[in-house]
């Protein structure tokens, strides 16, 4: 993961879609062939000099009853397809994992903060 001077705003980088890395200007492209897809199960395999992140769309089995009998399910596997495959070097993963914790704590904070608005609004 290169580390980022990646704000938006740069004077060379007005989107704040490219990094530095080793004095590099990386400008990061994303081609339409590329799709942004959801995904709500991942799993993460070791190999001798990788981890291998797999995306999956997890989709709940049938079901069919109602609210008083409960969900009777045609079965009890759910299907989940998987979409991308992601290898990434042992070297950068705890890069990686820093990037995505940094992240996702961030929006953490921030819907605490929601929250918090929400009950003094209340």
């Amino acid at each position: 993961m290169a580390k980022g001077n990646s704000k938006p705003g740069n004077k060379n980088d007005p989107k704040g879609d490219s990094a530095h890395f080793k004095g590099v200007i990386i400008r990061r492209e994303y081609p339409e062939s590329v799709e942004l897809k959801y995904t709500n199960h991942v799993t993460t395999q070791q190999t001798e000099h990788e981890f291998i992140l797999s995306f999956f769309s997890l989709l709940p089995p049938d079901y069919m009853g109602d609210e008083e009998s409960g969900p009777i399910f045609s079965s009890d596997i759910a299907r989940a397809k998987c979409f991308a495959r992601i290898a990434i070097p042992k070297s950068l993963m705890p890069k990686f994992c820093k990037s995505i914790n940094k992240v996702a704590l961030a929006v953490i904070d921030e819907s605490k903060d929601d929250d918090e608005k929400e009950q003094e609004d209340a």
